[in-house]
C-alpha cells in the first residue's frame, strides 16, 4: 500500500473483524452497499473484507470521479455507508462530499446522515483527514465494542458463495455507468485462477512493479539491482508487472522508467521480464508492428521473453490491466 501497514494473517484479521463490528454497529447489514472512495490505502484492503464477511457488498468507486459521477454513483447504488479520503489529483473527494451532502455540517457525532441528494447514505468515515459530519477511520473502531465478535461470525457462516461481494460501475461509455454485480465466488475463482496459472503455491512471495499517480515506477529501483534480483530468484519471489504502458527502459542494472507514452496507448503492449543472469528486461510494443528496443513484432505468450532467456515475464496491456505470470525454463 502507500502507507507502512504490515500485519500477520491473524493481525489482520483483527482488524478486518473490528472493522466489520464497526460496520454492523453504524447500521450495515447483509445486502446493504458499503462504497470505498480511495486509493491504495490499508482502510481499502480492510474496507474490502470486512464488507463482504458480513454479508454487505462492496461498492468500488473510481478515484477520477467528479461531483456529477460521484452523485450518480451512490444514489444508484443505494450506499449505506461511504468510506474515503480526501482526495486524489484534481478531484477533491471532501469538497465534493460537502456539496453533495450540506446536512453532514449539521450532523451531530453518532447521529445517522439524512440527506436529500444521498437520501440512502447514513454514514462517512474519512481515512486521514477530518470532516465535520463524519467518522475518522480510527473513530469508527470505537463503534466495534458495540458489536460482539460473534455476531460477526453469525453474519459470516450465512454467506453464500453467490451472493454479491462487490459491485463495480461501468466507464459508461455508450450511456449512464452500470453497476456490474461480482459474487464471492467470481472474486474467490478468479484469484484461484491467476494463482494456478502463475504457477503460485505458500511458498511463493509477489514482487510488484506498478505505476504511480505521475507515470513513474512506484516502488523503489534499488530492488532490482542484480544481487538483489539474483537473491529474489533464489527465494523464488515472482516478478508482476501492472500497467506499464508508458515506456520504460533499464539503465545500469536498475529499472527506469520514462514518461514517453509509445505509439496508440489502447493498442500498446509492454513486457518485463527477468533474465538468468538478474538483468532486468522491458520490452515495448507501440500497437501498430512498431518495437521498441528488441526487433520482435508480437508478445504473444510471451515470445520475446522466451527469446531473451527470461525466467519470469509478464504480460500487460496498455489499459492497465494484467494477464499471468508465465515461467520460463
Amino acid at each position: 500500500t502507500t502507507l507502512d501497514y504490515t500485519r500477520t494473517y491473524e493481525e489482520f484479521r483483527e482488524d478486518v473483524d473490528n472493522f466489520a463490528r464497526a460496520l454492523v454497529s453504524m447500521g450495515v447489514r447483509p445486502g446493504m452497499k458499503v462504497a470505498i472512495w480511495a486509493t491504495n490505502v490499508p482502510a481499502w484492503y480492510i474496507t474490502f473484507w470486512a464488507t463482504t464477511k458480513i454479508g454487505a457488498v462492496l461498492v468500488t468507486v473510481n478515484t477520477a470521479y467528479k461531483i456529477h459521477e460521484a452523485e450518480y454513483l451512490l444514489r444508484q447504488s443505494d450506499t449505506h455507508t461511504l468510506v474515503m479520503i480526501d482526495g486524489y489529483r484534481d478531484s477533491n473527494y471532501k469538497e465534493i462530499m460537502q456539496e453533495l451532502c450540506p446536512e453532514l455540517a449539521e450532523k451531530k457525532p453518532g447521529e445517522a446522515l439524512h440527506a436529500r441528494r444521498l437520501p440512502f447514505l447514513r454514514n462517512v468515515i474519512t481515512v486521514g483527514f477530518r470532516m465535520p459530519g463524519a467518522i475518522t477511520w480510527e473513530e469508527s473502531f470505537e463503534y466495534a465494542s458495540r458489536t460482539p465478535i460473534e455476531e460477526v461470525r453469525r453474519m459470516a457462516a450465512a454467506v453464500d458463495v453467490n451472493d454479491v461481494a462487490n459491485m463495480q460501475y461501468t466507464s459508461g461509455t455508450t450511456g449512464f455507468p452500470k453497476g456490474v454485480m461480482l459474487t464471492h465466488y467470481n472474486i474467490v475463482n478468479n484469484g484461484k485462477s491467476i494463482g494456478v496459472k502463475g504457477e503460485y503455491s505458500p511458498s511463493s512471495s509477489i514482487l510488484y512493479v506498478f505505476k504511480d499517480a505521475e507515470g513513474n515506477v512506484s516502488c523503489d529501483v534499488k530492488a532490482y539491482n542484480k544481487a538483489d534480483v539474483d537473491k529474489y530468484l533464489e527465494e523464488g519471489i515472482l516478478l508482476h508487472a501492472v500497467g506499464v504502458s508508458f515506456g520504460m527502459v533499464v539503465k545500469d542494472g536498475k529499472l527506469v522508467s520514462t514518461t514517453e507514452k509509445r505509439g496508440n496507448d489502447d493498442a500498446a503492449r509492454s513486457m518485463v521480464g527477468v533474465k538468468a543472469d538478474g538483468t532486468l528486461v522491458i520490452c515495448m510494443n507501440d500497437g501498430r508492428g512498431a518495437n521498441n528496443s528488441v526487433g520482435f513484432s508480437s508478445f504473444e505468450e510471451g515470445e520475446a521473453m522466451l527469446a531473451l532467456g527470461c525466467q519470469w515475464a509478464a504480460n500487460c496491456d496498455g489499459g492497465g490491466s494484467s494477464t499471468f505470470l508465465t515461467k520460463r525454463v
